[in-house]
């Protein structure tokens, strides 16, 4: 394991200790637990990125032509914003 030295502000750093204190736990604890919760939303949000530029890639313009056709073929008005372009 390694460590990681800060600073923090004052003022920061007394909330950080305080709510720490609340919950039973260490600042150096609470910031850990941030900065692992935040950095496995980063690695979602990459997974996500990375499957919408494969699906993307796969998509050819006639299949999205076609998906468009369908959703024409419904013939229901589209919600606001909802509005398909004009191909």
């Amino acid at each position: 394991m390694n460590t990681l030295t800060i600073k923090l502000d004052d003022n920061v750093f007394s909330k950080l200790t305080a709510f720490a204190s609340r919950l039973g736990k260490s600042a150096e604890e609470i910031v850990a637990t941030v900065t692992t919760e935040e950095l496995a939303e980063i690695d979602a949000l990459d997974r996500l990125e990375a499957t919408q530029r494969e699906a993307k890639a796969r998509l050819t313009p006639s299949q999205i032509n076609a998906a468009f056709n369908e959703i024409r073929a419904l013939k229901t008005a589209p919600l606001p914003g909802d509005e398909l372009p004009s191909l």
